[in-house]
Order: C-alpha cells, then sequence, then structure tokens
C-alpha cells in the first residue's frame, strides 16, 4: 500500500529515532497488513517507554494513519 495524501515521512515524534521506530512499525503494518487495532495497540506498548511516550500523541497517530491510508 502506497501512501496517500503524506508526502514524508516524518511521523510528529520528537526525535529523529522516534520517527525511525514509527517508521519501522508502518513498514511493519504493510508488509504484514495489519490493521489499526493491532498498530495502535503496539503503540500504546512503545508509549510505556519515556523515550517514545509522544507515540500516543494525536499528531503521531493521524500521520501514521494517514500513511497507512486508514481513513480516507
Amino acid at each position: 500500500m502506497e501512501p496517500t495524501v503524506c508526502e514524508s515521512d516524518n511521523f510528529a515524534m520528537f526525535t529523529e529515532s522516534g520517527n525511525n521506530l514509527v517508521r519501522d512499525l508502518v513498514r511493519m503494518a504493510q508488509t504484514y497488513g495489519l490493521d489499526d487495532e493491532v498498530i495502535m495497540g503496539m503503540c500504546d506498548a512503545i508509549a510505556k517507554d519515556y523515550n517514545f511516550a509522544e507515540i500516543t500523541d494525536t499528531a503521531v497517530r493521524e500521520e501514521i494513519s494517514c500513511y497507512l491510508g486508514w481513513y480516507k
């Protein structure tokens, strides 16, 4: 699945390592056809790490869903 209206793979994380983590998560979702509930559940688990707590922010979730084309 190709990105929809998203023009970059900046996922609104605070750090480059955070954006890299989300980029890998998105690639995994694309490769294995994971749905939004699975990916958002993974985001909730990742958020327990203080370094990536912003993964549950609305801006990050919107970037993920935009990139994966869930809510067109």
